[in-house]
């Protein structure tokens, strides 16, 4: 849960994403090998709490939108993320009302807001 405690917050109409650097959280770790340390680490959570969106049907489906905005994002995280990165995205009220191409719109340009992808 290091994401939460460290990562970077960033704000947008529809989410909030915290985002944390795997080099971070690597470099408290004591002996490391050479398992995780080749290969790039991307973690991806969508979340969308009860406040939101009252029914697990429309929880689920927020969330499903949420990972294919991402989905096309994947190889452009690999690219300028280095060493990888963990991704927690909250959805806000307005995240329920908005259609799928406003969702994927609005993730892109969060992701290029964090610097995280291009």
């Amino acid at each position: 849960m290091e994401v939460m405690e460290k990562g970077r917050v960033t704000h947008s109409p529809l989410f909030i994403m915290r985002t944390l650097g795997i080099q971070e959280v690597r470099s408290k770790e004591k002996g490391v090998g050479s398992k995780g340390d080749s290969m790039l680490d991307i973690r991806i959570a969508a979340v969308a709490p009860k406040k939101v969106a009252p029914t697990a049907v429309l929880r689920n489906g927020i969330k499903r939108h949420i990972y294919e905005a991402v989905r096309p994002l994947i190889a452009s995280i690999t690219m300028s993320a280095g060493q990888g990165v963990h991704v927690i995205i909250f959805a806000k009220a307005e995240a329920v009302k908005a259609d799928f191409k406003a969702i994927g719109v609005d993730i892109k340009n969060l992701f290029a807001k964090a610097k995280i992808s291009v």
